[in-house]
């Protein structure tokens, strides 16, 4: 239990550098897009790596496959 609540809060804090919500917002807190399209698109781009990565596990006893959404 307490491997698995570590995971999820490990988890939790990485995906926070894939957050494409917070770059919605500029410097002043106000909903604005300020990135430039080059840099939206390296990001996407970047995302993807780590949704393909996690999103092929599987657990074989459960038989279930992590789904990673985004």
């Amino acid at each position: 239990m307490n491997y698995g609540a570590i995971g999820v809060a490990i988890g939790h804090e990485i995906i926070h550098g894939f957050d494409d919500r917070g770059s919605q917002y500029d410097k002043d807190g106000h909903l604005r897009k300020w990135w430039q399209p080059d840099d939206w698109a390296r990001f996407k781009e970047k995302c993807k790596c780590i949704i393909d990565q996690y999103g092929n596990f599987t657990d074989e006893l459960a038989g279930m496959r992590v789904s990673f959404l985004v």
